[in-house]
């Protein structure tokens, strides 16, 4: 019977331990989805003018905002925005990037990454390729899980050269 009762009472403190651990998991998710993030706000970012080897990390630029122009180099800018303002599910990316003469500019690749920074890894998905459309625009489904704060980082290459970097964050 001592067996028995010793065998029920570990099994109630490892309960009891367990509960503890997520209630304190809990409370810190809750915690960081409590600190809310504007969708105008944007994380750093870096920008490299003339291109950066792939091997070397180049720094993320700060985007300014959804319609808003941002240098590439000294002839080309892009900007970026949602074709609907982003909801849970499928939501399209849309980059277009320009000339000085504003004519769409078709020769760089652009890479697409997100996830939720409150929970690193759990909705990751990493370099999707967008895809240029006949007018030149470049575009990609992105796909949120669930509601919160997401972050996408944007990254523009030319051949193997990082030509810049940039984030930004949105709430769903």
């Amino acid at each position: 019977m001592n067996l028995m009762k010793s065998i029920v009472i570990v099994f109630v403190i490892l309960y009891a331990s367990s509960l503890m651990f997520a209630e304190g998991s809990c409370s810190s998710c809750s915690q960081m989805h409590n600190n809310t993030i504007n969708a105008k706000q944007v994380a750093s970012v870096e920008q490299k003018g003339g291109g950066a080897n792939e091997n070397h990390s180049a720094a993320t630029v700060t985007l300014p905002g959804y319609g808003k122009k941002v240098a590439l180099d000294k002839n080309t800018y892009f900007t970026y925005e949602f074709t609907k303002k982003p909801k849970m599910g499928a939501n399209t990316l849309k980059v277009n990037i320009m000339d000085k003469q504003k004519k769409a500019v078709k020769s760089y690749q652009v890479f697409v990454s997100y996830d939720m920074p409150s929970m690193k890894g759990m909705h990751a998905v990493n370099d999707q390729p967008m895809q240029i459309n006949k007018a030149g625009n470049y575009l990609l489904p992105l796909n949120f899980v669930m509601p919160g704060i997401w972050q996408v980082d944007l990254k523009f290459m030319q051949g193997k050269s990082v030509i810049s970097k940039g984030s930004f964050t949105l709430k769903i």
